[in-house]
């Protein structure tokens, strides 16, 4: 009896737990609720919160896109702050300190039209872009600091199923939260007031504050000091060592093709649900942001046994070719025609996750001990300013520049479906992450669990459970 119980309880546990000392349990639950709580002030500063509230303040296209590029810009952080955090080896003072004062400079962000006149209307951009990039410059010491601290304190052998558990929890914060989020918009935005962005920036400050204040409590490992005799490497020194790892930054440049291929679309799915389509907050938060958390939530825990028994490779081969194919979907998508959000939004969800954590796996693994919160920064840097920052600002230039003429001028139509900016750039990145699934992906570097994409697909389409290895 006594054993049929164990193996009931078991079904609810998020990840394996057996034979973890208590401390690592305390530190795993913490790391978990700390993106529960943070997950809230996420779906706002990255959702259609943002869009609506630099549309509204009369940004074009471009203007928006370096908005959102802004976070990724300030990637370049990371090479300073990862210096910084060897050097001192004080990551939890550093997490703390900074990661406060970034998360609550969301609400100076709230409070800018409240300081600059509507007749300012360039300077309040600019200094909602200006607040943004200081915030998330600060923010660097959040990210060096937390993935130095995970490969710690997270073992590997349970690792992808630990990932995958954080994620679905993050999911379903998202879909929570992005209900609750987009119910507060539609109130207090419908009159063209102000006042709606104005409290869930508020908020996004808040509870992205509870996230740090959950690492108060979360037991900070001593990081890996130099080895008796050796000195301590410089900053060029510590960059030079990175650089000549040849496979890892082929890692780098891999995966940054795939990320520029996804980003180059991505900030105008809200812009197009919010202009072309029609969309209200709470439909784009019920049939995209919530499907799309859904299908994460759903599939999650799976991944993690695909990433344990096939190996991140084929994971990642196998998720982004079918993950490609998803943005070609919104072709069938106009003006109140948002039939299609909801199946492009799943697509989406199950399949471009997966890839990142599959991703996430590999560049944990292969940075070696020493040095490697800055083999991390390099990591973030170049993937986040050229895999998504330059991508957001070219897409931009594109949607205004060329894209919008382009369609204007020959009014074209796909199957009884209007054809815009928008839903060019979606072809174009699907164009984009074919080519880079099929022929550039196939290069990352073999690890010893590692089968073949066939063996993958076999074993789903036979509906059999990954064999653990």
């Amino acid at each position: 009896m006594k054993g049929r119980i164990s193996r009931f309880l078991s079904h609810f546990q998020l990840y394996d737990t057996t034979g973890l000392a208590v401390v690592t349990r305390k530190n795993l639950r913490l790391v978990i609720l700390g993106v529960v709580i943070g997950n809230v002030s996420f779906t706002i500063t990255g959702g259609t919160a943002l869009t609506g509230y630099i549309k509204a303040l009369g940004a074009s296209d471009f203007v928006y896109s370096l908005l959102l590029a802004m976070p990724y810009v300030a990637k370049f952080m990371q090479l300073v702050t990862s210096y910084i955090l060897e050097r001192t080896r004080k990551r939890r003072e550093l997490m703390l300190v900074f990661g406060l004062i970034s998360r609550l400079s969301w609400i100076p962000v709230a409070l800018v039209p409240y300081f600059v006149p509507a007749s300012h209307e360039v300077l309040r951009i600019w200094a909602i872009l200006v607040l943004v990039l200081l915030l998330s410059c600060m923010g660097a010491f959040i990210d060096s600091s937390f993935n130095s601290l995970v490969a710690d304190i997270v073992p590997l052998r349970i690792r992808g199923r630990y990932f995958a558990a954080r994620q679905r929890m993050m999911m379903l914060t998202g879909i929570l939260s992005g209900i609750v989020i987009s119910l507060l918009l539609d109130a207090f935005t419908a009159d063209g007031s102000l006042a709606g962005y104005t409290l869930v920036f508020i908020l996004a400050g808040i509870f992205g504050a509870g996230d740090i204040v959950c690492f108060i409590w979360v037991s900070f490992p001593p990081m890996a000091a130099p080895k008796e005799g050796e000195r301590r490497e410089s900053f060029p020194a510590m960059f030079r060592g990175v650089l000549s790892n040849r496979p890892y930054m082929k890692i780098i440049g891999l995966w940054t093709a795939w990320a520029f291929a996804v980003n180059i679309c991505a900030p105008f799915y809200n812009v197009h649900m919010l202009g072309p389509m029609g969309m209200s907050y709470t439909e784009i938060n019920l049939l995209s942001g919530i499907v799309s958390n859904l299908a994460t939530l759903l599939c999650a825990g799976y991944w993690g046994r695909l990433m344990d028994s096939y190996g991140n490779k084929a994971v990642i081969r196998v998720f982004t070719f079918f993950g490609a194919l998803a943005p070609a979907l919104w072709l069938f998508t106009g003006y109140r025609q948002i039939f299609m959000v909801p199946v492009a939004q799943f697509a989406a969800g199950m399949l471009l996750p997966a890839a990142d954590l599959a991703m996430q796996n590999i560049y944990l693994y292969q940075a070696p001990e020493k040095n490697r919160s800055m083999y991390y920064a390099v990591y973030f840097c170049v993937t986040q300013m050229a895999g998504v920052a330059l991508a957001y600002a070219v897409g931009g230039w594109l949607a205004d520049n060329v894209f919008a003429g382009l369609t204007a001028s020959l009014d074209l139509s796909f199957l009884g479906f209007a054809v815009n900016q928008y839903t060019c750039m979606f072809l174009l990145s699907v164009a984009l992450r074919l080519l880079v699934s099929l022929l550039l992906l196939r290069r990352l570097p073999e690890e010893a669990s590692d089968r073949h994409p066939r063996e993958l697909l076999r074993g789903m389409a036979a509906g059999l459970q990954p064999r653990r290895r």
